[in-house]
């Protein structure tokens, strides 16, 4: 998509109101993500995850068995059995596999602080990835699970190339990708916990603005009347004392 389109540069997706509510949306979605990695780690622990796959290859070797050996002499029903537990068992692979880790939060995180105020959001896969602190193809594994989770939307933009006398040809070449947000697009339990975080961070963060300016403007600009009272009365007290002694000295003079 060429980079002047008008839906290569979807800014009025990523605007917000306020900075409170930009702050308030950016962080529950990486709070919101930040829940879908732990879930995935308490669900698929490493020893889990590792007799999964051995289970996986098992089952494979076992089918291929199977279709190699001369008619009539498989187990009744064996072949059945052996392939729906192999469905299962890849069904759970695939659900471990496509789950955030920590590292895809960590791109998410560093993605949303590059959103500026106005809603332009530009970045490109080297500048995510010094900004996140991770490798280049860590990036697209990322966004490769965002994307689907409704978190953020990806578009690729394009820039005509000039040739070697100054002239533009057809030939394009790719540049950093564009962003939007799709919340909307956000599903079920995902969309459900992301609106609840936010309400909650709003009310926080509106809460803490109103005591700061509470605390402002009651803040004394000078000593109040009572204070300035015991200045003076201690003040009096001070010139009691020393008095007669400045009195005896000058009688002495005399």
């Amino acid at each position: 998509m060429d980079e002047n389109d008008a839906a290569a540069q979807p800014w009025e997706h990523n605007r917000f109101s306020t900075p409170t509510l930009r702050y308030a949306t950016t962080d529950s979605l990486v709070e919101v993500g930040r829940d879908l990695q732990r879930e995935a780690r308490v669900k698929y622990p490493r020893p889990v995850v590792r007799d999964l796959r051995d289970k996986q290859a098992a089952l494979r070797a076992e089918l291929a068995d199977y279709a190699s050996r001369p008619p009539g002499t498989v187990p009744v029903g064996a072949p059945a059995t052996a392939l729906i537990e192999l469905e299962r068992v890849e069904t759970a692979l695939a659900e471990y596999e496509a789950a955030p880790t920590r590292t895809d939060v960590d791109v998410l995180e560093a993605l949303l602080r590059m959103l500026k105020r106005t809603g332009e959001w530009i970045a490109s896969w080297d500048e995510i990835a010094a900004e996140a602190g991770c490798e280049r193809k860590a990036v697209g594994r990322a966004l490769d699970k965002w994307e689907p989770l409704g978190f953020l939307a990806r578009i690729r933009r394009s820039r005509v190339q000039p040739d070697g006398d100054g002239a533009f040809s057809a030939q394009r070449k790719q540049i950093a990708n564009a962003f939007k947000l799709t919340i909307g697009s956000l599903f079920g339990r995902l969309k459900h916990a992301f609106l609840q975080r936010r309400e909650r961070r709003l009310k926080r963060m509106t809460k803490a603005r109103l005591q700061t300016h509470i605390s402002h403007d009651e803040a004394p600009l000078m000593p109040g009347v009572a204070e300035l009272r015991e200045a003076v009365a201690s003040l009096g007290a001070s010139v009691a004392r020393v008095s007669p002694l400045v009195g005896q000295s000058d009688a002495g003079k005399v």
